[in-house]
């Protein structure tokens, strides 16, 4: 019987850190997109060397690096007209980000994940893409094709 309690003990504790660990990473996650989207916007209104831009990349990287230490790489899906991480729902960050949301399925982007080792300049290369018209980007043969052109390696995006 108190075999049975312990097991039942260690069972609730790992479920309990389970459940933090989770809301942390949740977290970590909304701070992750929250610089990522104030990164876009600082991009399509500064130009990129400006300290409005260079003060959101830093901030981004720091979010990203936060959460990169939870040892898994950044994936956000776009299913309708909502921001999925990890399988959950992000209401929230569908409707403040809702116009991002929307660009980005006008630039056919159904999700992208942010892989470790993401280095500044790719950031930047990425977030003056991403400030591209759709139909500029079509002429020049798509976002994916761009990307591998400017060396974007730790971000890689998932069709519609």
């Amino acid at each position: 019987m108190a075999e049975e309690e312990g097991w039942k003990s260690e069972e609730i504790k790992k479920r309990s850190l389970d459940y933090f660990h989770t809301k942390n990473q949740l977290e970590k996650a909304r701070k992750v997109l929250k610089h990522f989207s104030t990164s876009k916007k600082a991009v399509a209104i500064y130009p990129i060397h400006h300290e409005m831009c260079m003060r959101a990349f830093v901030d981004f990287m720091r979010a990203f690096e936060e959460y990169i230490k939870l040892g898994d790489d950044f994936s956000l899906r776009i299913i309708g007209e909502e921001f999925f991480f990890e399988e959950k729902l992000m209401a929230r960050e569908s409707v403040l980000f809702y116009s991002m949301l929307q660009e980005f399925q006008e630039k056919d982007v159904g999700g992208m994940t942010i892989m470790a080792g993401l280095m500044e300049e790719e950031l930047v290369e990425f977030m003056k893409l991403l400030n591209t018209t759709p139909q500029d980007l079509r002429k020049m043969g798509g976002l994916q094709k761009l990307m591998t052109e400017k060396g974007v390696a730790h971000i890689v995006l998932d069709e519609p």
